[in-house]
């Protein structure tokens, strides 16, 4: 057990760690080194980043891919700090929330998506706008 002040989100990405492929989109996850971690915290000016993650995915039907990182801060519960934001490469803080182990909602400006790990292997994400469904997403994890 991770005696970070953010445990059940560090658990949650521990469990994440891998390959997750989809019809639509396959996505890389893996935690920071303390170099790339710093890299953020120094973004943000934070005192006490305790991990991060990095996430690279690449589009099955289109030629697009991204990645993007981010770690979350003792001191400040329910935030995590990005070092670009989806659309660009500004800095963003996002809202975050548990529910449970399983599942995890991240906030930023009116969209919210939502993972939930029905186990190690195999994850649902839900994107919303408003409040409404506009993308739904069951992924499979690679075995390593």
């Amino acid at each position: 057990m991770s005696m970070f002040f953010h445990h059940d989100l560090y658990d949650f990405w521990f469990r994440s760690r891998g390959v997750w492929v989809s019809k639509l989109v396959k996505v890389t996850v893996g935690l920071l080194d303390e170099q790339e971690l710093l890299a953020i915290s120094q973004i943000h000016q934070l005192s006490e980043a305790e991990f991060g993650v990095k996430m690279a995915w690449n589009y099955v039907t289109k030629d697009e891919s991204g990645q993007m990182s981010w770690c979350v801060d003792a001191n400040q519960p329910n935030l995590v700090f990005t070092n670009k934001s989806l659309t660009g490469d500004t800095p963003r803080i996002l809202d975050y929330q548990m529910i449970g182990v399983n599942k995890l909602v991240i906030k930023f400006g009116k969209l919210e998506e939502t993972f939930y790990l029905e186990n190690d292997n195999k994850r649902l994400r839900e994107l919303r706008q408003e409040g409404k469904l506009i993308r739904r997403l069951w992924e499979e994890k690679l075995s390593v």
